[in-house]
């Protein structure tokens, strides 16, 4: 069973791949020319951002007990 210490270094750890993805989408959504494509891609670094904040709200709730 993982320890409370243990869902917080995974929590932490999938927040600063959340990070990374969204980087990597929006670096590749600048780097391309057609707007469907690059639409498509911002949309995807947004879903990101808010995994982000999803995993930020864990944190906080499992950092508080």
């Amino acid at each position: 069973m993982n320890t409370r210490q243990e869902i917080l270094d995974h929590l932490k750890e999938m927040l600063k791949m959340e990070s990374q993805a969204h980087n990597m989408y929006s670096d590749l959504a600048s780097s391309v020319e057609a707007p469907a494509l690059k639409n498509f891609l911002f949309e995807i670094a947004e879903e990101e951002k808010h995994h982000a904040k999803i995993v930020s709200g864990l944190l906080t709730i499992l950092g508080k007990d």
